[in-house]
């Protein structure tokens, strides 16, 4: 009986170890993730909670938009109404630029872009089908006229013929008159309009001869607004010289400027 004590006494220790030992495994296994236990040396038990970092999205509040300018729907030429707005402006040089405006008629924002088609007309038909120009939406800059013919080229003379511009909406009877028309000036950019809002072009030509070229009477004009085919007659009377006038693209017409 006392050699049995004696055995339990001795093992006694080293049960106790495997219990602590146990006890140690189980609190360093457990799934927590969110706390650090350690055991000292002296057998105190210490748990430290882990550092977290947390990291906010703020894509609500920095997340940057792109404004966008809204395109309002082509301006119709049935809602446009054109008049001479400026008479004419003489240079000084032999050139004038004669202003045109067009006005949205209509109950809605409407928009323009590029350079209007603009034919010329004579009184009692032309010699040739060159009086008319394309039109164009393209924001680069036109080439222009030749400085031989184009407008605004040097006078050959210092006479300038009588100018006149009148706003009446009917053309003359005549057909198209030999003076070419080429697209000049700035380049080419959105217009918006709203309702009775105006936008503006110019015609430039030439009031003496040059090079030889003599002038051509024109009597009214015809004007197909960018990016459409229905035309819009202004009766306006004037005297192109050089044989070639420019015509600028259409501007907000507060802005029209030589």
């Amino acid at each position: 009986m006392t050699r049995r004590l004696a055995g339990v006494a001795q093992a006694a220790p080293a049960l106790i170890a495997v219990a602590l030992g146990a006890a140690l495994a189980g609190c360093s296994s457990t799934p927590n993730a969110a706390s650090t236990t350690t055991t000292g040396a002296s057998g105190q038990t210490t748990t430290t909670a882990p550092s977290s970092t947390t990291t906010s999205s703020s894509g609500a509040s920095s997340s940057s938009s792109t404004a966008t300018t809204a395109i309002a729907p082509q301006c119709s030429p049935g809602g446009l109404a054109i008049a001479v707005d400026q008479g004419d402006t003489t240079n000084g040089a032999g050139s004038t630029h004669l202003a045109i405006s067009l006005t949205n008629t209509g109950a809605a924002t409407c928009s323009l872009d590029g350079y209007p088609a603009v034919q010329l007309l004579g009184a009692s038909g032309g010699t040739g089908g060159s009086g008319a120009s394309g039109s164009s939406s393209s924001s680069s800059a036109p080439s222009g006229a030749s400085s031989s013919s184009g407008p605004a080229a040097e006078p050959a003379s210092s006479s300038t013929p009588s100018v006149s511009a009148t706003s009446a909406v009917s053309p003359g009877p005549g057909g198209p008159v030999d003076v070419s028309v080429t697209d000049v000036g700035p380049a080419a950019h959105l217009v918006n309009l709203g309702p009775k809002q105006s936008a503006g072009f110019y015609l430039l030509y030439n009031t003496v001869p040059v090079n030889g070229v003599g002038c051509t009477d024109v009597s009214s004009v015809q004007v197909t607004p960018p990016g459409t085919s229905e035309s819009l007659a202004l009766g306006t009377s004037f005297s192109a010289c050089g044989g070639s006038v420019g015509v600028y693209a259409v501007v907000p017409l507060a802005s029209l400027a030589p």
